[in-house]
């Protein structure tokens, strides 16, 4: 397992500077997939790769972000907490790591300011 501390900024999505997301993510290894937990919001997503993993979690974050704003919501509005176990195994965590160079782009916007650090999970028993 791996964890993962994002920090989305505010205003990479056209609001004001300021307003900070600090969000926790579970990295778990699957067989031949990996999926990502979000904790303080439970989001999640699953990729083949830890690479694409990274990738696919920031896109569906800064995608909720984008509908809640769209619909007029607060950020993550109605949105529960991840169950007890991925906290837990989140707060079992000791070793850093740091997150792939790439990231979202799009032609028509700007890139998502989405700033994370990164931990490395104990297996679970």
């Amino acid at each position: 397992m791996h964890t993962s501390k994002v920090t989305i900024r505010k205003g990479a999505l056209g609001r004001p500077a300021g307003e900070v997301y600090q969000l926790s993510v579970l990295f778990i290894e699957g067989d031949g997939w990996w999926s990502a937990q979000c904790l303080e919001y439970d989001i999640a997503a699953q990729a083949k790769t830890l690479n694409a993993l990274f990738y696919e979690m920031e896109r569906v974050l800064v995608s909720q972000l984008a509908i809640d704003e769209e619909l007029g919501r607060k950020p993550f509005e109605g949105i529960g907490r991840a169950p007890k176990k991925y906290w837990e195994a989140f707060r079992r965590s000791r070793t850093t790591m740091e997150r792939p160079a790439a990231g979202l782009k799009s032609k028509k916007s700007r890139r998502p300011n989405i700033v994370p650090t990164f931990k490395v999970a104990e297996l679970a028993a």
